[in-house]
């Protein structure tokens, strides 16, 4: 596979897409373990109980997260004083989304409201992740980070270049199956599930800037955006 390769539901990717009811693209590869690439450090024993052998890159859903209530109204936190455990807290290079997903599956998931709505996109047989995969899962702050990196360069609130993810995305959306990651408002703000601490100050919530449109674009924060404030999330997955 390749950085910009599209996804599809049974599993496989092709460097151009390929149209199709029955084996739909659900996503696009934004990272890869070969050559040194941004997956080269994952290893298989990130996702016990899934069956990976070997890592070969990581994906990104085609489409942002939804609840029942809005468009968007996605917050790491239901509130505040939601104590969280300690396998949650992790440095900036945290890459283990996946472990953090799992962790958080054992807690009370309603406390944690992105998390309980990957746990569901995982679970729905419309929006599962192909068999052969980690399943989605929220990912760490490393991972959107180099999502980020590969996805566009902006500068001074202009989109400065469209890289190959996000060209790959706006082959999708073009074709009504996917969607770029929104530039304005909250929603430029996608949570990460690592619970970090880079000024600090406490461990907080943190997300990843993909707003091209602002002159925080590919910024990562954790320090005073409230975590029961409603930002944005999608999933990944690792195959």
């Amino acid at each position: 596979p390749q950085v910009g390769d599209f996804f599809y539901a049974d599993g496989s990717w092709s460097s151009s897409y390929k149209a199709s009811g029955s084996n739909p693209c659900i996503g696009v590869v934004f990272a890869v373990a070969n050559d040194g690439g941004a997956a080269s450090a994952d290893t298989p024993e990130n996702y016990p109980g899934t069956g990976l052998k070997e890592i070969k890159g990581w994906a990104v859903a085609a489409y942002d997260l939804r609840d029942d209530n809005t468009k968007n109204n996605l917050k790491p936190r239901k509130s505040a004083d939601v104590v969280i455990p300690e396998g949650l807290k992790g440095d900036m290079n945290d890459i283990q989304g996946f472990l953090k997903t799992e962790l958080l599956k054992q807690q009370t998931l309603s406390d944690y409201p992105i998390a309980e709505i990957i746990v569901n996109y995982q679970k729905d047989e419309i929006t599962k992740a192909p068999a052969n995969t980690s399943g989605w899962y929220w990912g760490a702050v490393k991972q959107y980070e180099m999502l980020a990196k590969a996805y566009a360069t902006a500068s001074g609130g202009q989109l400065t270049e469209s890289l190959i993810v996000r060209n790959s995305l706006q082959v999708l959306e073009n074709a009504g199956i996917g969607e770029l990651f929104p530039v304005n408002g909250n929603e430029r703000r996608h949570w990460y599930s690592t619970a970090t601490d880079k000024r600090g100050k406490e461990v907080w919530a943190g997300f990843v800037c993909f707003g091209v449109e602002h002159g925080d674009y590919g910024g990562v924060e954790d320090d005073w955006w409230a975590v029961t404030n409603s930002g944005n999330a999608r999933a990944i997955l690792t195959f």
